[in-house]
This record gives C-alpha cells, structure tokens and sequence, in this order.
C-alpha cells in the first residue's frame, strides 16, 4: 500500500516520538532485567581472588661479544621470545610439575584457566596473575609456578636467567564484584529490543490515526472532524443510549408498562 510506504519513510523526529511514547516501557523492561540478572549473580557470586608476581627474562651472553653488542642484542632477543616464555609458563610440563609440587587434586586444563601472564609493551617484563577462591591458594600457586616456569624457561630456551621481581601478592579484598559489567549490559539490551518493538509496530502501523497523519502521509489538510457519538458514550444510542435502554424514554421498560396497563 501507498500508506505503508510513507510510513516506512521514518525520520529522526519519527525516532523520538516512538522513544518518548513508550519511554516508561522501555526504562521498565531495562531496569527488570538488570535486577534479574544481578540478582542472579548475587545468589550465585563466589568471590576470587587474584595474585600477581613479575618476573624479568635476561638473555644468555654469547662469548666475544662487547658489551654495547652484548645489551643490543639481549634486549631484542629477549623481546622476540616473550611469547615463548608466556607458553612455556603455561605448558603442560610446567603446570604439571607445578601440580605435583602442591599436591593440587585439579587439571592442568583447570589450572590454565587460573593463569593469566601480560606482557608490558616494549619490556622484558612478564606479570604472571593466578585467579582462585581462596587468597593464600593464589600466592602459594603463582609462587611456585614463577620458580617452575623460570627453571624451564631457563633449560628450553636460550635464556640465561630469569629474575623474579616481585613474589606473588596477598589480598583479602576479592577481585570480583557481585554486580558485574555483564548486568548493565544486558539491562541495555533489553532496553535497546523493547524499543525496537515499539518501531518495527510504529513503521508496519498503517492506520490513519489522527489529523496530523491524513496531511502528513496524503498532503490533504483536514477542514473539520465529526465525533463519534457511539465512542465517545459507549451506548448504542449515543448519550441518551442508557435512558432509552431502561425505558425512560419509551424504552423495552415503556413498552412492558404498556403492557401491563393493557
């Protein structure tokens, strides 16, 4: 239909009257499931907690080399096996050594989830974190994982040293909250979907509403407007529909009178 295609025609200002017509629906369906979902995650929180220790990589020395060669060449070295070094920390003979030293009844799959390893941009530095549900377990296990991991590191690859900067952290403060950005974000998106309802309605609505759609959609301006007795009252009778129906004036009451004076 023509209508259909006016319609579809939407503007910014078509975008603004949908969002203000509907704008307590929207706010409503957001703010329900944001406290649904951080309801959910209040029931359901554990807190975790996280310790971190650095450890710098020193590259080996080759015989011969001066000194400003010896500094050049550690440095980019070094630099170029960052990766390296981040998956041996996290390979399966390390972690299973480091498993086996704690005596951890957990996977290594279970244990490589725990570990997060950084490396700062343009340094020899890597930060090694370890996530767990308790604070002592955090530390006792990045611990053990830097001494496991520089050891390998160390055997494997052509790095002369590996020097711990700083031993794992110690927090009782948890590294999780229970209200998470997850919460916000699905509260949004429900916000987001109710409105796009609301328009996909509004473009596929091809009822002329009011006045203002007949010159807006048709370019025809509207001299004059007939009310609707039948709506404005709800009787069929307009107005007067509920004295004739109980038959005041002369009504099914009227007629029974009638009768009854016959």
């Amino acid at each position: 239909m023509e209508q259909n295609e006016f319609r579809n025609e939407i503007n910014i200002a078509d975008l603004w009257e949908v969002f203000t017509d509907h704008i307590w629906q929207i706010v409503l369906a957001g703010l329900l499931v944001f406290a649904l979902f951080t309801g959910y995650s209040v029931i359901t929180y554990q807190a975790e907690y996280t310790s971190t220790a650095t450890v710098y990589l020193i590259r080996q020395k080759d015989e011969g080399s001066t000194s400003s060669n010896i500094t050049y060449n550690d440095f980019s070295l070094a630099l170029s096996t960052v990766n390296d070094c981040t998956r041996t920390f996290k390979s399966h003979k390390v972690l299973d050594q480091v498993i086996s030293n704690l005596g951890m009844s957990i996977s290594y799959e279970q244990l490589s989830r725990m570990i997060t390893i950084t490396n700062p941009t343009s340094t020899r530095f890597l930060e090694i974190s370890v996530t767990t549900y308790r604070a002592d377990d955090a530390k006792e296990i990045v611990d053990m994982l830097c001494s496991v991991g520089s050891a390998s590191i160390m055997d494997v690859m052509g790095i002369d040293q590996v020097n711990l900067v700083d031993e794992g952290t110690e927090s009782n403060v948890p590294s999780n909250s229970m209200i998470t950005p997850m919460c916000f974000i699905v509260g949004l998106a429900a916000a987001v979907i109710v409105y796009a309802v609301y328009l996909l309605i509004f473009m596929f609505n091809d009822k002329i509403s009011t006045p203002d759609d007949i010159e807006k959609y048709f370019g025809l301006s509207v001299l004059g407007l007939i009310p609707n007795a039948v709506e404005a009252s709800g009787q069929k009778y307009g107005k007067y529909g509920k004295y004739i129906k109980y038959g005041k004036y002369g009504g099914s009451s009227a007629q029974n009178g009638g009768n009854t004076a016959k």
